[in-house]
């Protein structure tokens, strides 16, 4: 629960920015996910190069799904509460109804209906399908060059059904090039360039179209459908020393461009629910 006490204030339930939970409440969730993933490479050597140089294939799978389920319950204020008293949820005699039995005695019951209510239920089911292929050459250039280059087509697959809630999907398909650029200075000494392209895909709870409780951060958060997968483009440059086998000492510096990032904002001013939402560039 939220509770509050501003300095030279009253003791209040509830904030602006949480709608809930502002009273004793308790969620019950449980989550089955399952996982398969696999791969396969195959390496030919370039023997037609005067350096040491290899063609590299593959292809990857990843499947994975999951079933969300979620249970809130919160005290009922319908009970005639105090919410400036977080004690009257604590010491409710009055909900103890006291009635004689045919037989002379006293049978007491308890009303949990008066003082607990089921506030929501949000479940939904979910499947992740990730299919990639790449095909990479490694070409030793010159004795001090070398050149490292190739593409990643990756197929996105994600379905999220929240029943009543609604529903999510996102079906993509992107070719992800890559290069490097790996000059020899020294005999162990390397500089090396390298562009590459990746995405990155928003989370079951980002896009699923229901209302969560994020108790890491204290507020209730609404899923986005319509969330769009992130691109990045990364560039790094970096020097590396091998002063033994096996030891490696580097330095680098690294730009990122981010298309699409997701980020959290609020929805509105007067009750403080959060979104998710695709932002321009990072």
């Amino acid at each position: 629960m939220n509770y509050f006490l501003s300095p030279g204030g009253q003791p209040t339930f509830g904030d602006g920015a949480t709608p809930f939970p502002q009273y004793p409440s308790r969620y019950f969730r449980e989550i089955s996910e399952d996982g398969l993933n696999y791969r396969v490479d195959w390496t030919v050597p370039l023997a037609f190069m005067k350096e040491e140089s290899k063609l590299k294939a593959g292809y990857f799978r990843s499947s994975n799904s999951r079933e969300f389920r979620e249970q809130y319950f919160s005290c009922n204020l319908s009970g005639g509460f105090d919410p400036n008293n977080p004690n009257s949820y604590l010491n409710d005699p009055a909900y103890l109804q006291y009635m004689a039995t045919p037989l002379g005695g006293i049978r007491t019951n308890y009303s949990f209906a008066r003082t607990i209510s089921d506030t929501f239920s949000h479940p939904y089911t979910a499947s992740l399908d990730v299919n990639a292929v790449y095909l990479l050459a490694d070409a030793g250039v010159l004795p001090w060059l070398r050149l490292i280059s190739g593409a990643r087509l990756e197929g996105t697959r994600l379905d999220l059904d929240a029943g009543r809630d609604g529903t999510a999907r996102i079906d993509q398909s992107d070719l992800l090039p890559a290069a490097s650029l790996v000059i020899s200075l020294r005999t162990n000494v390397d500089l090396r360039l390298s562009y590459g392209e990746t995405v990155s895909r928003p989370c079951y709870r980002e896009i699923a179209p229901v209302q969560s409780y994020l108790p890491d951060l204290g507020i209730t958060a609404l899923g986005n459908p319509d969330l769009k997968m992130i691109s990045i483009k990364s560039y790094d440059l970096r020097v590396e020393w091998f002063p033994e086998r096996g030891d490696v000492i580097s330095a680098g510096i690294f730009y990122k461009r981010i298309q699409r990032p997701i980020e959290l904002i609020s929805r509105t001013l007067d009750d403080g629910q959060v979104t998710w939402i695709n932002r321009g560039y990072l």
